[in-house]
């Protein structure tokens, strides 16, 4: 039997909370390794492995904004199909979705 609408947008909701995640612990280290990188002295750092990270950097910064759109449009579309009637597990991936649009 193929999963349902409901089933497919709850676990495309929960990859994407789960990918937003990862994105915002990406940035993170991804700034303390310049920082760090960025207090060595010259003959041990690596230019070239630096112009990288700040490209990694910058491209994971700008996914978070995009995967964030994403999760209020799913959570949108399980809202329309659900008709308010959801499982535990759906409304805690509602509510965590409705908390990070605060935040937005």
């Amino acid at each position: 039997m193929s999963p349902t609408d409901k089933e497919i947008k709850v676990a495309a909701l929960a990859r994407l909370l789960q990918d937003r995640t990862s994105y915002i612990q990406e940035v993170e280290d991804k700034e303390k390794q310049l920082k760090d990188t960025n207090k060595q002295d010259g003959k041990n750092k690596n230019l070239y492995s630096d112009f990288n990270v700040e490209i990694i950097l910058q491209e994971t910064k700008d996914l978070i904004p995009l995967v964030e759109a994403k999760i209020k449009e799913v959570a949108d579309d399980i809202r329309g199909i659900t008709n308010g009637e959801s499982s535990d597990v759906v409304n805690r991936l509602l509510s965590e979705a409705d908390h990070l649009g605060q935040k937005i």
